[in-house]
């Protein structure tokens, strides 16, 4: 099965020059409104755009962002609020509102999101050798938020705190496993989830960074005393890597693993596939308790400031243990992409790639900044 997202790149390039002005009218207005109340730098971004895809037919899609930074603290990382509404002709519906703030001197971070979905999907079951015959259609309905705080300890080392909250409910649409109430999170789900765990990040940008590393452990556990539907818990890990190779010429690398333990809801085993780490293949199409992967990426440097180019490799794969990942079937990718850059402060851009996987995978991504 390919499946691939088309979207008009001459969407992609109208809104990225309709970002530009707006950048241009407001960077001036805003500093005469808040340099002498606030001291920051504000833009902000209104973003429409439309893409389709074979699941989900037409999608119409509207993006409100604003990104602060301080004027006088040329390091300080911005504070962004942003919010999101899709609706598809299907009757597909996401909205979302997130936010990020980190306090003076990047010593905190503090990160939130609240966000409503009915959205269809297709489970295909557990493993990696699940196949197309084994397709099972449902309708997720869901509200979830969760807040994070991440607190500097030492430089670039941060203690990690976090919750997550949501109620889902599951209605399948065809025979299988979910109709049959086989498999645990096929009816209502309700989930609390509390995340401990450490960070290290000396990275340049946070955006589109051109040195540094970040490296993240989290353990986050879930116990039905607190009231929710299942007890369990999941370990993620990952490092991301840049390289300057002069010229910003960039050579980025990324590997995570995640793996759970306990009654875990089917949709929330680690997946192989989606935008970021796993390009190619499509997000939930393989899962199962244990997923790790990896990928290296050349990005060549902005010409004209605008314009710039991507290739990458990586490999995934997915096992019910973690002794059992390195004798797993694995699942290579390969792509390229191009950037197209929207702000030149922040390194915002907008990525159009297209990846190629194994086994007849594939797929075209456009999205905003960078994938990792």
């Amino acid at each position: 099965m390919t499946r691939v997202r088309w979207s008009a790149l001459a969407v992609a390039t109208i809104l990225a020059l309709s970002a530009r002005i707006l950048d241009a009218q407001t960077d001036s207005a805003s500093s005469v409104k808040v340099a002498d109340t606030t001291g920051m730098r504000r833009r902000w971004l209104f973003l429409p755009g439309a893409d389709w895809a074979p699941e989900t037919g037409f999608e119409a899609a509207f993006t409100v962002i604003t990104i602060a930074t301080p004027k006088r603290d040329t390091l300080a990382r911005p504070t962004t609020l942003s919010f999101y509404v899709l609706r598809s002709v299907k009757a597909q519906t996401r909205a979302s509102f997130d936010g990020e703030r980190w306090l003076p001197g990047n010593k905190a971070r503090l990160q939130g999101s609240l966000s409503i979905v009915e959205y269809p999907y297709s489970f295909f079951g557990i493993g990696d050798r699940t196949t197309r015959s084994q397709e099972e259609k449902y309708l997720p309905r869901w509200i979830e938020g969760y807040v994070q705080m991440d607190r500097q300890v030492i430089p670039h080392w941060y203690v990690v705190l976090g919750w997550r909250a949501g109620y889902e409910e599951v209605r399948p649409k065809s025979p299988g496993l979910l109709q049959d109430q086989l498999v645990p999170g096929s009816r209502i789900t309700r989930t609390l989830i509390g995340t401990l765990g450490a960070t290290y990040d000396s990275r340049d940008n946070v955006v589109s960074s051109y040195h540094g590393q970040l490296f993240s452990l989290a353990y986050g556990a879930s116990n039905r005393v607190l009231g929710v539907t299942y007890s369990y818990g999941r370990l993620d890990a990952e490092w991301r890597g840049f390289m300057d190779l002069g010229g910003h010429n960039v050579l980025a690398a990324n590997a995570a693993v995640a793996g759970v333990d306990g009654t875990v809801p089917f949709d929330q085993l680690p997946v192989i596939g989606g935008g970021h780490i796993m390009r190619g293949y499509s997000a939930g199409r393989f899962r199962d308790r244990w997923v790790t992967a990896a990928q290296a990426e050349y990005r060549s440097p902005m010409v004209f400031e605008r314009i710039g180019a991507i290739a990458f490799v990586g490999v995934g794969a997915a096992a019910p243990n973690p002794g059992d990942l390195g004798r797993a079937r694995p699942f290579p990718s390969a792509g390229i992409g191009g950037r197209l850059q929207v702000d030149k402060l922040q390194r915002t851009a907008l990525r159009l790639d297209y990846a190629f996987g194994a086994y007849g995978f594939g797929g075209l991504y456009l999205g905003f900044n960078q994938a990792f």
